[in-house]
């Protein structure tokens, strides 16, 4: 076919138009990287590297946190004592309710119809556990009490209230527990993972004696106010012990009497937990004199050597960065990459495992905290704060440090803690010093 000078042109403009928008929709199509995850390499086309040190941080006494049914998904009872940190303990009130649909004949129950009382069983369904991986050294001792007073749903519990002001009696129970909380363990309803208690005889007896309580729940928590379990963490050795989560909102968390009666033979009642009802774990932190991270609570220069987090609203930390005025000098700059680098120490590791994850907050001027810029972002951007098998925690910190330089965040620092503090019993023994850095990846822009 034969083309004029004018057609040609038209031809060779159509095609060129034609490739240039195949190769857009080509570009448009390939899978995008994760930000910061293609970084050039260091050097090219003024990309830049700096390393950090010199990172100032202490450890600080942590705050009571709000610990009743509607916080708190788990529950926490045992205690352990950390050579760094000191002793951890905790332990919870609970309330107990009648079946539903109601099926005791709370009539026929009379102290005089009463033949005995067969057992008393508390069933505390496990969930997790935290402390020393070995049988010798995770031996705790477990109180159980009747409670001195009612709880009520609708009413808000802290986690600094004390165990003893709530305890009436002498203990229904006391004994010294070994948690196994992979093995199942039968039940006269259940089949789960579980601490068993056997309790005094003479609480059944008076709840199956007392038969007018039993006829609505109002009047029998009015009337059994419902049991406080305790954990202590005195005359623990280093090393020794644990916390176990209790899933309190199981089905299989139940308190059970099995007694005889003259009319209606075996007979036996059921109680149980669940989220209608109420609930609140303490938390007491004792601090050991001696101990690797009390001298840093009145010289926080001393977090230099080392310092930790633990959680349950025990201990957090507090980290700065001085030396990111100086790097005020190379500024205006893009940051492309920051991240935070924490090693912890391997000596305490090696006893109860690393800590799963770290969270990171800014800690404002008004001392109140806030998530980092980098929250909101994705991927490379996330903040991170997992273990790696360096022993390192690695935080991604690029909005955080390009706010800081660029767009003058004030802030008073870090705050380090483990991650859903209030929620884990963990601990983290943390190296300081040059054993954490900050490294920037930037290009200056001139």
């Amino acid at each position: 076919m034969f083309l004029s000078p004018k057609g040609l042109r038209i031809l060779l403009k159509w095609s060129a138009n034609f490739f240039l928008l195949a190769s857009l929709l080509l570009q448009g199509c390939t899978k995008k990287e994760a930000l910061g995850s293609d970084l050039l390499p260091n050097g090219t086309e003024g990309i830049r590297t700096v390393t950090l040190t010199n990172i100032q941080s202490f450890s600080l006494p942590g705050a009571r946190f709000r610990s009743d049914e509607d916080t708190m998904s788990i529950n926490f009872l045992g205690a352990y004592r950390d050579p760094f940190c000191g002793s951890l303990e905790t332990g919870f009130l609970v309330q107990y309710a009648l079946p539903f649909p109601n099926d005791i004949p709370a009539d026929s129950y009379t102290a005089d119809s009463l033949l005995g009382v067969d057992s008393v069983i508390l069933q505390l369904p496990y969930a997790s556990y935290y402390g020393n991986a070995s049988t010798g050294e995770k031996t705790i001792r477990v109180k159980v009490y009747k409670t001195a007073s009612r709880l009520y749903k609708s009413s808000t519990y802290y986690s600094d209230w004390l165990p003893e002001n709530y305890q009436s009696g002498a203990p229904l129970a006391d004994l010294f527990v070994k948690p196994d909380v992979t093995s199942s363990i039968t039940g006269t309803y259940d089949t789960v993972p579980m601490l068993k208690i056997r309790l005094n005889p003479e609480l059944g007896e008076a709840i199956l004696s007392n038969g007018g309580s039993l006829r609505s729940n109002d009047t029998f928590q009015d009337w059994f106010r419902g049991l406080l379990v305790t954990a202590d963490a005195e005359g623990l050795t280093p090393n020794r012990g644990g916390i176990v989560g209790i899933n309190l909102f199981s089905d299989a968390s139940r308190l059970m009497v099995f007694g005889r009666h003259k009319r209606l033979g075996n007979v036996r009642v059921l109680l149980n937990t669940g989220s209608d009802h109420a609930k609140a774990n303490y938390v007491r932190y004792r601090r050991l004199s001696g101990s690797g991270i009390e001298a840093q609570f009145a010289d926080t220069s001393l977090g230099q050597n080392g310092f930790a987090v633990m959680g349950m609203g025990a201990v957090h930390a507090q980290l700065k960065i001085p030396a990111l005025s100086a790097f005020e000098d190379s500024m205006p700059a893009s940051i492309h990459k920051a991240e935070l680098i924490i090693s912890s120490n391997k000596t305490f590791t090696d006893v109860l495992g690393p800590v799963p994850r770290l969270a990171l907050k800014i800690i404002n001027t008004d001392n109140s905290h806030s998530s980092l810029p980098d929250e909101s972002q994705s991927e490379a951007y996330n903040v991170g704060g997992k273990w790696f098998p360096d022993n390192t925690y690695r935080f991604a910190i690029t909005r955080y440090i390009q706010d800081k330089l660029i767009g003058g965040l004030s802030d008073k620092g870090l705050y380090l803690s483990c991650y859903d503090e209030h929620q884990t019993p963990s601990r983290a023994v943390l190296a300081g010093g040059n054993n954490i850095s900050v490294r920037i990846t930037y290009k200056r822009i001139k």
